[in-house]
């Protein structure tokens, strides 16, 4: 399964490619597209639920920040652990994923952690 993920055999092509195509058109369009890492939602949930609001145009007042409403939407959220693909996938696996992603994306600007 992997390997083909590596190869970019399956259904909807590589998917490097898609993340990389929306970022380059993304700094050239007046479309915005707003890219959220995995990390930064871990590392500070809140913030990227305000984030997100903020880039949709529907950020929230100051009454629903203080009512609890991000902490509300957040519960609704599945937040899965960092490093839960060590359950998952061996470490050659992890490997050969990390040097293909970082081969598609050279120069590109845009950094998977």
């Amino acid at each position: 399964m992997v390997e083909k993920f590596i190869k970019g055999a399956y259904s909807f092509g590589p998917f490097q490619d898609q993340v990389l195509s929306y970022w380059k058109e993304s700094s050239v369009n007046a479309n915005p597209v707003l890219f959220m890492r995995y990390e930064e939602m871990i590392e500070k949930p809140e913030a990227q639920v305000m984030r997100l609001a903020d880039f949709l145009g529907c950020s929230f007042t100051e009454e629903e920040k203080q009512s609890g409403m991000v902490e509300k939407i957040l519960e609704l959220c599945s937040l899965g652990g960092v490093g839960d693909w060590k359950n998952h996938l061996t470490n050659d696996m992890a490997r050969k994923l990390d040097e293909m992603v970082e081969k598609k994306l050279e120069g590109s600007g845009l950094k998977f952690e």
